[in-house]
């Protein structure tokens, strides 16, 4: 046979199409699912925490969590309903409005707040926590 023959030619080129794929055992797919899932989602909420820093007092900061940031709702996470009637005043008193403000340049925009009950996630402490040794035998 002649090693430029049309035919053998046709069937190692129709071979590459017909030929089952190589599976892709790298792990490439989780660089897309990281990006959607965790970077994209806490980027969002990032320019979010200074803002809230800066509106909020304190006190009362210190009992809400931001949650998260999906189709422009900010979801925020209080711990107790007193908490969220303060914070409720606070978005109704022109809080929310100054938000959307400050907020307009991330996309999504933030439309809506979202304030809901429920029990916060533990901040990790700065120093170790060390039980109390009894001196009693």
């Amino acid at each position: 046979m002649k090693k430029h023959d049309p035919k053998i030619q046709y069937l190692q080129k129709l071979s590459k199409w017909r030929s089952m794929y190589e599976k892709n055992t790298s792990l490439q797919f989780l660089k897309y699912e990281f990006k959607n899932n965790i970077e994209r989602p806490y980027k969002q909420l990032a320019i979010f925490t200074q803002l809230w820093q800066d509106f909020i007092p304190p006190k009362l900061a210190a009992h809400t969590q931001l949650n998260t940031f999906t189709r422009g709702i900010l979801t925020i996470h209080v711990d107790s309903p007193a908490h969220k009637y303060l914070l409720d005043q606070l978005l109704r008193d022109g809080l929310k409005d100054e938000l959307i403000k400050h907020a307009r340049l991330n996309k999504p925009p933030l439309r809506k707040i979202k304030v809901i009950i429920a029990q916060l996630e533990p901040t990790p402490r700065k120093k170790p926590y060390k039980p109390y040794k009894s001196y009693k035998k």
